[in-house]
Formats: structure tokens, sequence, C-alpha cells
């Protein structure tokens, strides 16, 4: 709910447990050294409906899809990239009551199939996989309008969430840090960790990306993004609002995703840009035209807006306040005139980056130890592609000569991303 009330993310479902032995309850057919199978779930009544696994284990080869009623909706195939530590994994959201999903083993490896769920998502709203296709309010703006020209690269690093349970929906942006590497810290708000369900328990939360229309002004063809599936606690701090996670999974450098820029700078902002999921709808753009002043929300010490095109709604909590460079400054927080009309809700609130940066002076209330491991002090980063950044866990290998005493000697560093500079030193004086 984006008012004064209490800002929280937006509820679209009801929690209904469930005790089901997927992998044990499917009537498994066998061709050659695989297994074939498919159950069908059906929630009576619902508008939607996603399904959440406590017990979740794929075997190497695994390839499960999950498909609503009339097939307009799926997702696969799901292999066992998506398996994890905790053994969590959930489902996006899908139109209707009715659930199937289809899975192909191997016939020598279907003993360790593991797919118990504890608990699905009844819809009572119609949301449809990544967007509500025109359910945000009319005065909502389309990101691939004229007026998210220029914004091309922003909007490859802005995601719609959904809550460990699969009943809540919010907005946030995987973010830059100063070691230039892939490593896929994403910023959202502290509201959303609090209160999204289960509340503090982002094992379960889903992300997808670059999930917008191609057409302006109305939705016209659905872009399915990317989804990534689970993230861990980094970082929150109610005094800004904000909380940071990083994704289980780190986009391909073929993904298209880009990481956000940001800035810790308060002076000379000119006008700020909100891009986000507006009741879950596929991506909007919100724009002040106005230099943004310092003001407080329900106790956090926030960026004020009036905006000028646009506004927010349930679900754009944890968007990123962009600033005219294309930095991140802030995230969503709530408003103060939700007794207007959803149009004339103009007045919004976000957290201050500058702020969280020091956050509350501990690792698990800042940002800067994570954004900034090397302490570099850096005021600024930029948008960058994934394509750029370096791996991790990259492993680098030089080969050449062991030793030589005259002359020269060639030697190659393998290993290295393209387009990044390598600099070296020889601790040997002779």
């Amino acid at each position: 709910t984006d008012t004064l009330r209490g800002a929280k993310p937006l509820q679209i479902a009801v929690p209904v447990s469930v005790d089901l032995d997927i992998a044990k309850l499917i009537n498994w057919n066998y061709e050659g050294d695989s297994a074939y199978g498919k159950f069908t779930i059906n929630l009576n009544g619902a508008l939607s409906s996603s399904i959440n696994f406590d017990k979740f284990y794929l075997p190497e080869g695994t390839e499960m899809y999950i498909y609503n009623e009339n097939g307009n909706i799926i997702t696969g195939p799901v292999t066992e990239k998506e398996n994890s530590p905790d053994k969590i994994w959930g489902s996006w959201v899908y139109q209707g009551p009715w659930l199937t999903i289809e899975i192909k083993t191997p016939l020598q490896t279907l003993k360790q199939l593991i797919l118990h769920s504890n608990n699905m998502a009844y819809g009572y709203k119609n949301v449809y996989q990544v967007g509500n296709f025109g359910l945000s309010a009319a005065c909502e703006i389309n990101v691939v309008c004229p007026l998210g020209d220029g914004w091309d690269n922003e909007r490859h690093s802005v995601e719609l969430g959904i809550s460990g349970d699969g009943t809540g929906l919010f907005s946030g942006s995987l973010i830059m840090n100063t070691c230039a590497t892939n490593r896929p810290y994403f910023l959202t708000a502290n509201h959303v960790y609090e209160q999204a369900p289960p509340v503090r328990n982002v094992t379960g939360w889903r992300f997808t990306f670059q999930a917008w229309s191609s057409t302006c002004p109305n939705p016209g063809i659905n872009s399915n993004g990317i989804t990534y599936n689970g993230s861990a606690f980094r970082a929150n701090w109610a005094g800004s609002d904000f909380c940071l996670v990083e994704l289980n999974t780190t986009p391909p450098a073929n993904s298209g995703i880009n990481y956000a820029g940001w800035s810790r700078n308060t002076a000379g902002i000119t006008q700020t840009t909100i891009i986000h999921h507006p009741m879950g709808d596929l991506m909007k753009i919100t724009r002040d035209i106005n230099p943004p002043a310092f003001g407080a929300f329900l106790g956090a010490q926030c960026w004020h807006l009036i905006v000028d095109n646009g506004t927010t709604e349930g679900g754009s909590s944890g968007s990123p306040y962009f600033d005219p460079n294309h930095r991140i400054i802030g995230q969503h927080y709530g408003i103060d005139d939700g007794n207007l009309a959803i149009c004339n809700q103009v007045s919004k609130y976000g957290g201050r980056f500058d702020l969280s940066w020091t956050g509350g002076g501990t690792n698990a209330t800042r940002l800067s130890n994570w954004l900034d491991p090397n302490n570099t002090g850096a005021m600024t980063a930029n948008t960058t592609n994934v394509s750029a950044l370096i791996n991790p866990n990259l492993s680098l290998s030089i080969t050449g000569n062991s030793s030589f005493c005259i002359g020269t000697s060639n030697y190659t560093v393998n290993g290295v991303p393209a387009g990044v500079n390598v600099t070296w030193t020889s601790s040997n004086a002779y």
C-alpha cells in the first residue's frame, strides 16, 4: 500500500498451506533412459496462482515446465541451475486457478528428484505473469514512451519482485559496486523486507527483469522478461528505508541486464526519475521536473518529490529514484496524499542513498562495505552492462616462461573479460 497509513508491498494473494510431495504424486511414464510426468493443481476460484517449494532439488539433466490452463503463461525449462543450498524455490504468478507442473528427468536419478510444496498463493487480483496489462492507473506512462527516451540502460536494471510466499509484489534495481564485478546486489526498500511475507525472509524472493511493453501508450506485447529465484540478505536500515540483498543467480554476460549507477551527491539535482512496476504492471516511468527536497516519511530521512508526469502505486515500493545523470539517489518509500485520486497523488518520498551509505554504522546496516569493499571513497558509479563486468569467481591464470635471464618474454593472462585492462609489476628488481 502506497500510503501514509503504512507502506508495504502490494498484496495480490493469500497463502494456502498444502502438503504436496509432487515427485511422488506424479504418475511417471518411461521412455528409453528418461522419465516423464505431469501434475495439475486447481485452486478453485483463484484469479491467479503460484506455487512455493520448501524442498526442491532437480537432478542434472532435468527439465521442469510450469504453465496455466490454456498454456498462455509458461515457465521453463527450469533446470538444476535453479538448485540452491536452502532447497527453496518458487514459481512466478500465473493467470487463473490451474497450474500444471511437467517434468522430464533422467531415469537413473529419478529417486533424487525432490519437489515438495508447503504453500501456494491464492490470487484475488488479476496479476498475469509479469504484468497487469493496464490495471495500473491511466496516468502511468510506459517506459518505452517518449518520457523514457534515453533511459534504456536504466530500465535494464529495474525488476518486478515477488515475496517468498507469492503474495506480495515490489520493485527494485540491481546496483553497481566500485570493483566492477558481476556481483548481483539488489537495492529495494526496507519496508519491503520488513513487511513482505514471510517477514524478513528473502530466500524465496523472485526477481523478473526486462518486463515492459514494446508499445506506447497502451501495452500490446508483453516482454516476458528474465526471472531469477532466491536471494540472501546483506544489509538494511530503517533510517533511510533501504534493503540490500544479493541474488542467488549471477546474470550471464548475454542477458542484456545492466547494473544501475548511483550517486552520493545531494547538491545540484535538478529533476528526478522513477522507474517502477505499479500494481505489478509492466514497467512505467515517472518524473519530477523540479529539484527534490529533503523530507521525512514514517521516521525515515527521504527525498521529497512533487511529480509532474505519472505517479506511483502499490508495487512501486523499492523502485529507484534517478538523478539527471542516470544515477540512483534513493528508493521509493510512500506517499502522504493517499486521500486523493491516484492520478492526483503527486507527493512522493524515497529513502536517501547518501544516508544509506553509512546507514547505522555496521556492515549489516549500511551500503558502503558492500558497494565499495575496497573503501575507495567513490562518490558515484555509472550504469554498466553485465557483459563489461568481471565475474567475481573468475579463474585467472598466466602462461609463459617460468624464468628467463636476458631479453624479453611474452606472457598471457587467461580468463580476462573483453575490454578489461590488466596491469602488473614484478617484485624482482634484476
